[in-house]
This record gives C-alpha cells, sequence and structure tokens, in this order.
C-alpha cells in the first residue's frame, strides 16, 4: 500500500506539473481601436482587457499586434498565454520578440514616448511591424523616427515585454500576437513543459530503483 500511495503521489504532483504548461493561458478582450490606416491595413493601439493570465495583472491597456498575416476581432474575447515569441508568426517556425521591439513598447507602457494623435499610433505600430520584418517597405517620417530611436536602444533581451498568443491550445495560440508588459519574468510555456517533463522523469527513475 505504501508503495501505491508514493505512485499516487506522483502522478498526481506529474499531473500538477503538466497543468502549469498551460495555466498562464487567461482571457484577453478586444475593446476597441485607436490609428489610422498605413500599408492598407488598419495600424494603431488596440484597447484590452486581460484576466487570469499568470504574471500579467489584470486590468485594460494599450497594445499593439506583431503580426501582420493574423487578424482579431474588436468586440471578441479569447484565450490568450505569456511568451518570448510569437508561435509560428505566420512562418513554419516560432519567431522570438526581437529587443529593439521591446524597448520601443516599454516606452510606451512607461509613457515615455507618448502617442498624441491616431496619426502617430499608427506610425508606431508600422515601426513595430519594420522592426520584426513583418513590413519591409519604405516608412513614413514619424515611423522612421521611431524605429530609429528602437534600433538606437541598447537592449540586447526583451526585460519584461511578453508576447500575447491569442487563440485556444487546439490552435496552437495563432489567432494574433499582441505585446504586453508582464509583472514578472514569467517562463515560456514550452519550458514549463519541459522542466515538467524533467521532473517526471526523475521521479520515474527514483522510484524504479527502490
Amino acid at each position: 500500500m505504501k508503495k501505491l500511495a508514493t505512485i499516487s503521489t506522483v502522478v498526481v504532483m506529474c499531473a500538477a506539473a503538466f497543468v502549469m504548461s498551460t495555466a498562464n493561458a487567461g482571457t484577453i478582450t478586444i475593446n476597441g481601436f485607436q490609428g489610422e490606416t498605413r500599408i492598407g491595413l488598419n495600424a494603431g493601439v488596440i484597447g484590452v482587457t486581460v484576466a487570469g493570465i499568470t504574471g500579467v495583472t489584470d486590468g485594460s491597456f494599450g497594445t499593439f499586434c506583431i503580426e501582420i498575416q493574423e487578424h482579431i476581432n474588436i468586440g471578441s474575447t479569447y484565450n490568450a498565454q505569456t511568451n518570448t515569441k510569437a508561435i509560428k508568426g505566420g512562418e513554419a517556425v516560432s519567431d522570438p520578440l526581437d529587443p529593439k521591439t521591446a524597448w520601443l513598447f516599454n516606452q510606451y507602457s512607461t509613457g515615455a514616448i507618448v502617442l498624441g494623435s491616431n496619426a502617430d499610433r499608427a506610425d508606431f505600430q508600422l515601426a513595430i511591424w519594420k522592426l520584426e520584418d513583418e513590413f519591409t517597405g519604405v516608412l513614413t517620417a514619424q515611423a522612421q523616427t521611431y524605429y530609429d530611436l528602437a534600433a538606437a536602444s541598447t537592449w540586447t533581451d526583451i526585460g519584461l515585454i511578453r508576447v500575447l498568443n491569442l487563440g485556444t491550445a487546439a490552435d496552437n495560440f495563432q489567432y494574433q500576437d499582441l505585446l504586453v508588459t508582464a509583472n514578472e519574468n514569467v517562463p515560456e510555456p514550452a519550458t514549463i513543459a519541459m522542466l515538467s517533463m524533467g521532473f517526471f522523469a526523475l521521479i520515474k527513475r527514483k522510484f524504479r530503483k527502490k
């Protein structure tokens, strides 16, 4: 009975660990949009409300998308999880967030850069798309200013800036990817899952040795 109890404990602990791999997923509601058309697309600040996402304070804030080919609808609510990259990113592989993009969004979220008009908001979004290699054309003058500021930054990592992958586990969180400031250094889901699997393998080996 003692051994059976040990097995049960290991299974429960392992199950809890695997749940953690998706436990940083919560919800995000798209409330509104302020911006203009750039390169034939709506570009600007997206107003959102988040709830239940580990490492992100519940509440409302403005953000920007980082994927041109992925779309969301105003008024809709999506599942979302924090990550350090855009899952697939419209490509065959995941696309890590560029530190220059992280720096630029940090300037906005901390109030160091104030976007006073819809034109400014649209140009700021265009600069982000350029930094993320989503757009390779010529920038507007104001978008070029934002881009140059980011390019001159000294950030070599993304700090507490994270990507919010929108969607569900079934579609691999590929509806859209937005920017967010985390309130703690949250590991990406894949890292948590790997740690969970390693933990389970270690416990399993120790149990077999007895």
